[in-house]
């Protein structure tokens, strides 16, 4: 399952969905799956690489920091696109808190710099929403995604330590390499 998973965030990279990308991402990086040592050793290579390779791409510090790798993806992105809203509300809130509504010693007069660049943002997500993925729902699976129960993340954590008990700290070995290396394009064949 944590293989299929790490499979489909890749699909949502090569489709240009980073917001569905980053969510998967997220929950593979959650306490209780990301404890699970011995599951993910079991991991195929490829697999292993492709997730760190997903890490390095939405890493927010790494390269010179801000998502760095991310934007420069994005940058180069043909659409149809789903951005990380993440980052564009973060971004959102960056400008809109860090500069003044109307210039300092001037009377009322409006400061079109911090406009300008909540448009230039806003026009980003625009950009990428004129044009439509061509992709066909499949139901049951939609049905499958919805109706399944929600599990808090206290009961996560409680299932996670039935599948692997709690290792110490000094005998685990860490699976996941530094994430200090350059991002790399990888080509995954779903066949």
């Amino acid at each position: 399952m944590l293989n299929r998973w790490v499979c489909i965030a890749q699909k949502c990279k090569d489709l240009n969905n980073y917001n569905g990308m980053m969510s998967i991402m997220a929950s593979l990086q959650n306490s209780a799956i990301h404890r699970l040592h011995q599951t993910w050793e079991l991991l195929p290579v490829k697999s292993i690489e492709i997730f760190e390779n997903l890490q390095m791409l939405m890493n927010g510090d790494a390269g010179e920091g801000n998502f760095q790798f991310y934007r420069e993806a994005l940058r180069n992105t043909v659409p149809p696109c789903v951005p990380y809203l993440g980052l564009c509300l973060t971004d959102l809130i960056f400008v809109d808190e860090g500069n003044p509504d109307y210039i300092p010693d001037k009377q009322k007069v409006i400061n079109f710099s911090k406009m300008k660049k909540m448009a230039q943002i806003i026009q980003q997500i625009q950009t990428f929403q004129q044009t439509p993925f061509c992709l066909e729902a499949i139901h049951f699976i939609q049905d499958f995604m919805i109706c399944r129960e929600v599990m808090s993340s206290n009961d996560q954590y409680l299932t996670s330590l039935k599948l692997e008990e709690k290792i110490p700290q000094g005998q685990k070995k860490m699976v996941l390499k530094n994430a200090k290396k350059k991002y790399k394009p990888i080509h995954v064949d779903y066949a």
